[in-house]
């Protein structure tokens, strides 16, 4: 059950070749240097990042079980104790945008080690708290400094390049996991038995942890490059209401949303109540509670490790996610009922916890999958951020309402209610998965549509896609049409279309052999990413230069191409979506909207298919 602090890990903004001038060729060859600089600067960087973040989850983790126990010392009631948990979920909430912007303007390391120092702080103060409001007030600043893993992501952003970004990602994903499995355990050992806990003594250990977090920030990471170059530029994290009616208008976002606001809606319920319902049903202390947790950490490495990948090529990432979702509400429904027929006795419990843990993190690893191919690549780090925010909102609201059930319809209520939502979302929303484009089926209609768009652009054949590939279409064009090599016409179409090659490799070689291989182009458009492909091509076939492509303009490009000209005319229909005569860019845009991206499969058939 991870922390609704820190769980939405929000993505890098995802680089796409939209915002790249593919008219300058000269330019896109400048491009490696600075790469290899951006991948150097990223390898040194990398390691210190999994310690800081590695270390500061270990030290939060390791408080976290014991927060109601903290909150019982001071007769709380439950509603009162699951606040303590609303509350660090709202500083996280409301400041985890600040500190977005303020790691642009003064760079990520200073705000890194003032997060880092933040939190440290908060856990120390958790071994001196002699109120109910300073324990209010400890977690308030937990939540305020909850900032490390928003700007360790933005580091790995700003120090790697699009082939490695979503890995170091995964790292970072990794240090994180591990934190949550080893701070609950090492929490456990120091707080002691029910008979006589230790609260200071966790509390200690866990604010000396933050500072070794720290020390390591502090002598061993440097600065990310991007930022010392543009230490002043403040960006805006607001929420963009325009792009969330959009997102909330699709079906499979809108989906995919409520699925994770639900999810985390019952995570969130269950965090903040499960040491009151342990120490009321089964009679467990701080120990067994944060033991509990600690294995619930350990199954959820061992299943993303070794069964979320396996699972996927069995089912697909759609029916994994609903059967996750099902899996893990059965197995919190029948958690309470369990506990109290086994006495609350661990070991018989382990079946439960491996169940539930895989519905949660079969769910939480597929669900950043789904949601950015729901959405162009262009808004995905909007789009995730509006995830993180559904997520946030839920971790605020879902103690509260837990609480209020724990102290008013029975301690059980609290593993009940998530489930019992989820299920209903989970029938709801599986029409909508099956129909999307993320369903095997069109998933293989999308794979078999990058292929031939590969093969149309691998002119010679060879199996990858060089820059050969687009001097030799360029100079059998001017052939054709009887261009020179001098002619502004030839120009600009040797700037246009070697461009757009210059920025393929520089986005889609992964290994910067000089070749894009077909696995490179199909792992880099499963994406979504927004390549302008409607400008490149329109401009290619339309040789005159009038922004419209005629009829004998299409032809000329199917003769070259060895295009099917039997069907010449009915394909000219169907691009002519306006039936003016003529074919527009806006009319070409929408037409490779259609062919790589299509929510339905039928759409996806087009001009290029008979190239």
């Amino acid at each position: 059950m991870n922390n609704t602090q820190s769980n939405a890990n929000p993505d890098a903004p995802q680089n796409s070749l939209s915002s790249t001038p593919v008219a300058e060729p000269l330019v896109e060859q400048q491009q490696p240097s600075t790469s290899n600089q951006t991948k150097s600067s990223g390898r040194q960087a990398i390691i210190v990042l999994f310690l800081c973040v590695m270390v500061e989850n270990i030290s939060n983790t390791l408080i976290i079980p014991l927060l109601p126990f903290y909150a019982q010392r001071f007769d709380a009631s439950p509603l009162q104790t699951t606040l303590v948990f609303s509350m660090s979920a709202l500083m996280g909430f409301l400041f985890a945008p600040v500190w977005g912007a303020l790691s642009d303007r003064f760079g990520r390391r200073a705000m890194l080690l003032v997060s880092i120092a933040g939190s440290s702080l908060a856990c120390f103060g958790f071994g001196f708290i002699n109120s109910l409001p300073t324990l209010f007030a400890c977690n308030a600043l937990a939540g305020i400094s909850a900032g490390s893993s928003i700007i360790a992501s933005a580091y790995v952003g700003d120090t790697t390049t699009q082939e490695t970004r979503s890995q170091r990602i995964g790292i970072l994903g990794g240090a994180f996991g591990l934190g949550f499995a080893l701070g609950p355990i090492i929490g456990g050992v120091l707080v002691g038995p029910a008979s006589n806990p230790n609260y200071f003594l966790p509390a200690a250990v866990a604010g000396a942890i933050g500072t070794l977090a720290f020390l390591a920030a502090l002598l061993a990471l440097p600065e990310s490059p991007k930022v010392a170059l543009a230490s002043n530029k403040t960006s805006g994290n607001a929420l963009d209401f325009q792009l969330l009616g959009q997102t909330l208008a699709t079906p499979l976002s809108r989906t995919l949303l409520v699925a994770l606001f639900l999810l985390t809606f019952a995570v969130s319920g269950v965090q903040a109540t499960l040491g009151l319902w342990a120490k009321d049903v089964v009679g467990w202390g701080p120990q067994q509670v944060s033991f509990f947790y600690g294995l619930w950490g350990i199954f959820g490495i061992i299943i993303q490790v070794a069964a979320i990948g396996f699972l996927v090529k069995l089912i697909g990432e759609a029916n994994l996610f609903v059967i996750g979702l099902l899996i893990y509400s059965l197995g919190l429904f029948v958690l309470p009922i369990a506990g109290v027929a086994t006495g609350g006795n661990l070991l018989y419990l382990m079946p439960l916890i491996i169940l539930a843990s895989l519905g949660y993190s079969s769910c939480r690893v597929i669900f950043s999958s789904l949601l950015s191919q729901s959405t162009k690549a262009i808004n995905q780090g909007k789009v995730m951020g509006i995830a993180a925010s559904a997520s946030a909102l839920a971790g605020m609201v879902a103690p509260a309402v837990a609480g209020y059930a724990f102290g008013h319809w029975g301690p059980s209520w609290p593993f009940w209610i998530g489930p019992i939502l989820i299920l209903i979302a989970a029938l709801v929303s599986w029409p909508t998965l099956a129909q999307a484009r993320i369903s095997m089926k069109n998933v293989k209609q999308r794979v078999q549509n990058f292929q031939t768009l590969f093969n149309l652009l691998d002119y010679d054949q060879s199996g990858s896609i060089e820059i050969a590939d687009f001097e030799k279409s360029i100079a059998d064009i001017a052939t054709a049409r009887q261009w020179s090599q001098d002619s502004a016409e030839f120009r600009t179409a040797q700037s246009f279309w070697l461009g757009l090659g210059y920025a393929l490799q520089s986005a889609v070689d992964v290994d910067d052999d000089g070749q894009i291989t077909l696995d490179e182009w199909t792992e880099y458009l499963s994406k979504d990413l927004d390549i302008d492909f409607a400008d490149a091509f329109t401009r290619l076939i339309d040789y005159d230069n009038d922004g419209q492509i005629c009829l004998s303009e299409l032809n000329s490009f199917y003769q070259l191409y060895k295009g099917d000209t039997a069907n010449l005319q009915a394909d000219f229909q169907e691009l002519d979506l306006d039936q003016d005569g003529s074919i527009s860019l806006e009319e070409m845009q929408e037409t490779f909207e259609r062919f790589m991206y299509t929510e339905h499969a039928e759409l996806s058939q087009s001009w290029l298919l008979g190239i």
